[in-house]
């Protein structure tokens, strides 16, 4: 398709992610830009190659190969992602017109998870390039353009490229699979927690038998690692502050994958690409305990869409979340050590037969934003199918989208994130066995809830955070005996105003609520859709939840719902 063809096509073009050096930069111009900004070009994917291809016929093909953006972290989680065809068909849905096709308009459509919600993102396809070639990120072939597309998406989402530059590979996997990972370090230098002590930031640490576990990890999941600074001698080429996936182990002569014997070498994937396509570089154990700072494990996500175990392997296919707000001087108590440390939002969870249980406490990003085509920033959870515009009113920051089905229109408008940018607060998980909780008559008594947290707070609880982590979420995994549970998530700081989500992962059957109604810690639904698009029941959640879709009648009303909830929840924060 000539460059003519396709302008009187007309093809789609994203008003609100313009084709212009402000989607790139919006300040100043950064140095890995230097004195190069003026000869960006946006192209279109078949101005780049005369044969475009969305995904490859060969799997290597299609590996992400890192470009001027330091997004190694986004890169890494892309290429777990493409591991698994049931993770990437999740991440773009349904049937989209591709190259050459007929009915083509140059629109795709991306989902990402953020803060419990799946959502589509629409972009176009006009990507920077210069002299020819791909700025940012590029697959192994030039002509597969799967990652550009996923790499624009989230930089939409961002407000700019630029804001991919730097990131956590756990807040990568979860945006991208919304899944979680645990990150250990492999050097006690390098965690951080509040008032850290010894033996409590060896929970930080990578426990030393799980070297043995990771092939089990890598073969069923997806495991990366993370190099803070140069440690000099023969790999100092692997540079500083990187990621790196972990994609095979060698064992030694006596080692076998059944367990006995030692990894002997471990096989690194680099996204820089400088190696050939389908090969990985080697460190030895020793290398890699020295030239490595961290180990990222993903929890594997099944093909029915359930979460497994990564100590035991169970599918923990029982699953709800419930989403609150901690409110200054209301609902924000701080740590164990605080007297109002009762007035955290506490939540209840039943366990009829026991069984392994995985609690994930998490905040929002403050990196998810949209901007009009002036140029202002706000912040927003993500766009949605329909036509999107920001703006000021009354002093107060405000997105409106219109929502188009069939018949009419729909105007409405949601709240954003009332913090601009916030930071993010030191988490910590509380969990107590208390079976008088439960007494039917005392569920809607914030007093007597708030009783309840304050004499279990001096006492020692059985599943626990280390400490508040400075971190996008923290998680407590156990195995509990039969009973009802109080869960307590707060932060390290007393009067504080911020969102968090709060998910329930287990093997059994669970029940997890609020222990009371006051708009501070609500039930969020997930809709029971596995991959396969069939219904399960009784509570047993998959790992997918509905987007929100804008295609008919129902689609509306579903968004507007979701709107509504965002209104009424994220308001809070105010």
């Amino acid at each position: 398709m000539t460059v003519e063809e396709m302008e009187h096509q007309k093809l789609f073009k994203d008003p609100n992610f313009p084709a212009h050096l402000s989607s790139i930069m919006p300040g100043l111009e950064p140095a890995w830009l230097a004195g190069s900004s003026d000869q960006v070009l946006w192209k279109r994917p078949q101005e780049i190659s005369g044969d475009p291809c969305f995904f490859p016929k060969k799997h290597c093909d299609g590996w992400p190969k890192q470009g001027m953006l330091g997004d190694c972290w986004l890169l890494c989680c892309a290429r777990g992602v493409f591991q698994f065809p049931h993770l990437l068909q999740q991440l773009f849905p349904g049937k989209q017109t591709m190259w050459p096709a007929a009915s083509y308009d140059g629109q795709f459509t991306v989902r990402l998870w953020a803060h419990g919600t799946w959502y589509e993102v629409m972009v176009d396809d006009r990507l920077p390039t210069i002299h020819g070639k791909l700025c940012f990120s590029s697959c192994c072939q030039r002509d597969v353009f799967w990652l550009p597309l996923l790499e624009k998406a989230c930089a939409k989402v961002r407000g700019s490229y630029q804001a991919l530059a730097a990131g956590q590979i756990p807040e990568g996997w979860m945006e991208l699979t919304g899944g979680f990972a645990v990150k250990w370090y492999l050097k006690p230098g390098h965690v951080h927690v509040n008032e850290e002590k010894e033996n409590e930031t060896q929970e930080y640490l990578l426990p030393r038998q799980w070297a043995d576990r990771l092939p089990r990890l890598i073969e069923c999941g997806w495991v990366m690692c993370c190099r803070y600074g140069n440690k000099g001698g023969l790999h100092s080429s692997l540079g500083t502050y990187h990621a790196f996936a972990l994609v095979g182990v060698t064992w030694g002569l006596q080692g076998s994958q059944s367990g006995q014997g030692a990894v002997e070498k471990f096989n690194l994937w680099n996204p820089w690409g400088h190696s050939k396509v389908g090969e990985n570089m080697e460190l030895d154990r020793n290398e890699f305990e020295k030239e490595m700072d961290e180990i990222v494990v993903t929890y594997p996500y099944s093909v029915a869409g359930h979460l497994q175990s990564i100590t035991t392997g169970a599918s923990l296919q029982w699953q709800q979340q419930l989403v609150g707000t901690w409110k200054s001087r209301r609902t924000a108590g701080g740590n164990r050590n605080s007297y109002h440390y009762c007035l955290n939002p506490p939540a209840l969870l039943t366990l009829p037969n026991g069984g392994e249980i995985l609690l994930v406490l998490s905040q929002p990003l403050p990196s998810w934003h949209f901007r009009n085509q002036n140029g202002c920033s706000l912040s927003h959870p993500a766009s949605i199918n329909g036509h999107y515009s920001s703006g000021i009113e009354s002093g107060n920051l405000v997105s409106h989208c219109t929502l188009t089905n069939s018949c009419n229109h729909c105007n409405c408008v949601a709240n954003a994130y009332q913090i601009p940018h916030p930071k993010l607060e030191a988490l910590g998980l509380h969990v107590w066995r208390d079976d008088q909780a439960f007494i039917p008559c005392e569920r809607k008594l914030p007093a007597v809830a708030r009783e309840c947290v304050a004499s279990l707070r001096n006492q020692p609880p059985i599943l626990s955070t280390p400490r508040h982590h400075h971190t996008s979420a923290v998680y407590v995994h156990g195995h509990l005996v039969p009973g009802c549970y109080v869960v307590v998530p707060s932060t390290h700081r007393h009067h504080v105003s911020q969102c968090f989500l709060l998910q329930a992962y287990s093997d059994e059957q669970l029940e997890f609520r609020p222990w009371f109604q006051l708009g501070h810690l609500k039930e969020s639904r997930i809709h029971s859709e596995s991959y396969e698009d069939t219904q399960t029941a009784c509570g047993r959640m998959s790992g997918r939840a509905d987007s929100i879709t804008i295609e008919n009648g129902l689609g509306t009303s579903r968004a507007l719902q979701v709107v509504e909830t965002l209104q009424q929840v994220l308001t809070e924060a105010e």
